[in-house]
């Protein structure tokens, strides 16, 4: 579906990442819009595995629908209030662990995995809809270790 660009610019944006920028998107829903440079297909993928995984019960916003503003293509999601798992951590920084636990376990409940039995029933579920890998990858950073290691012999000299 295209969209107008003269309708997001009524919109609010939300916060910007790596891939897309989220913007609202009237009073319940959010509009993820991509990049320019991330391929349709990649856009196509996670909607229909976003649909997938809310379809199976999975704690998951709903994906709605794929639009097109521009050059960009983007999915329109239900909007869920509250504060972010990132800005309780900010605020709170001793609940860090707990917060990590609670991240692990939710992408355990998403991802097939043998060695886990809830991972196994969910999988079942997801299959269909994970296809091949996204294309974009990011780059791949060194190690803390090497990090730590390349300033060591520097200074040490």
């Amino acid at each position: 579906m295209s969209i107008p660009e003269a309708q997001l610019q009524r919109e609010t944006l939300i916060g910007r990442g790596l891939t897309a920028e989220v913007f609202s998107w009237g009073q319940d829903r959010m509009l993820k819009l991509c990049f320019p440079w991330r391929p349709i297909t990649d856009v196509q993928r996670e909607f229909a595995v976003t649909r997938v995984i809310h379809a199976a019960g999975l704690p998951s916003p709903a994906a709605f629908a794929l639009v097109v503003i521009g050059d960009r293509h983007g999915i329109v999601f239900e909007r869920i209030r509250g504060p972010s798992l990132v800005r309780q951590v900010e605020t709170r920084p001793w609940t860090v662990f707990a917060a990590a636990r609670q991240l692990a376990e939710l992408h355990a409940a998403f991802m097939p995995c043998p060695l886990l039995p809830t991972c196994r029933r969910s999988g079942r579920r997801l299959r269909p809809a994970l296809m091949a890998p996204p294309t974009y990858r990011p780059p791949r950073k060194k190690s803390p270790a090497v990090i730590l290691q390349g300033f060591l012999r520097r200074t040490s000299r």
